[in-house]
């Protein structure tokens, strides 16, 4: 019996996403900075609301009488009749307690709160199986054959595909010149087709749409076909609308949390000279937090 040895598949898929999932969660936690918090607080920053926002996909902000201003995960709670919720449930590392829309204020990364954190874990894995595909690949075109070989042979050539794989360039025989025992002289094709230019060009495809989801700048050459401004032009608008979406709710959250506290926070994008951002961005109070009204 034939047996194909591919040691690229020894690469867990789980750690592959996972490091991806990280590289572009580091992106979009730094995509916003709030701008004030050092003044209220010694412990809370910017990465802490927008890491909760990434993960939760909303954030609660409050002032706990003993510890300060905060911001947390929150569970909502009662609704309002527009099925707005007014009740919350702050959760922290040993921390549980409840806030209402009358001391509270909920910020949202979008209008319906979604977790950034599980589309792009999706949209990683799609580049996991990428990566572990076109390592499977070039193994596979390292070795474009297989050994014909007997059951007691099998160890022996799996040392020779080991040392195919890492490169080092040498034919094995025994010290009757000729092949060791078990091992035929003769291979099978396995006439593997090279797709990697492909999987490239998905790979930074979904790197597109992921850049596109957060609303951060991108193009991808399509190498098919000469891509048309108004191609070009309809993605930006896109991109512009997604970032737009996740900016305004934060203008709106701090509108609220300023009026409610008497603060004086805001929300700038880090890289606010790619895109034109603030001055036309509505932040009156049509958002997803708690109603006053309950």
């Amino acid at each position: 019996m034939a047996e194909i040895i591919l040691t690229a598949a020894e690469i867990k898929l789980s750690e592959i996403q996972n490091m991806l999932s990280a590289q572009y969660e580091n992106m979009a936690i730094n995509m916003f900075e709030w701008v004030g918090l050092e003044d209220i607080s010694p412990t809370l920053t910017s990465e802490i609301i927008e890491r909760t926002l990434y993960e939760k996909g909303c954030c609660l902000f409050f002032e706990d009488t003993g510890l300060g201003y905060m911001a947390l995960p929150a569970t909502l709670g009662r609704k309002n009749v527009y099925n707005k919720p007014v009740d919350y449930t702050a959760i922290g590392f040993g921390y549980t307690k409840q806030y209402t829309s009358k001391n509270s204020v909920l910020i949202c990364n979008s209008e319906l709160m979604n977790k950034p954190k599980d589309d792009i874990d999706f949209y990683c894995s799609q580049l996991a199986q990428i990566v572990i595909t076109k390592n499977l690949r070039l193994n596979a075109h390292k070795t474009p054959f297989m050994l014909e070989i007997s059951p007691d042979a099998v160890l022996t050539s799996k040392e020779y595909y080991k040392k195919i794989y890492s490169g080092e360039p040498a034919i094995y025989v025994n010290k009757n010149g000729g092949f060791d025992k078990g091992i035929a002289g003769q291979v099978l094709n396995t006439g593997v087709e090279y797709i990697n230019d492909r999987l490239d060009d998905e790979y930074n495809t979904i790197v597109a749409r992921i850049l596109t989801y957060l609303g951060i700048n991108n193009f991808v050459e399509d190498k098919a076909e000469r891509v048309q401004s108004a191609e070009v032009e309809s993605n930006q608008e896109y991109i512009i609308s997604n970032f737009r979406i996740m900016l305004e709710q934060r203008k709106k959250a701090c509108k609220k949390i300023n009026d409610m506290f008497g603060l004086n926070l805001s929300v700038n994008y880090v890289k606010d000279e790619q895109i034109e951002t603030s001055d036309d961005i509505n932040t009156e109070d049509n958002d997803v937090g708690g109603e006053e009204d309950e």
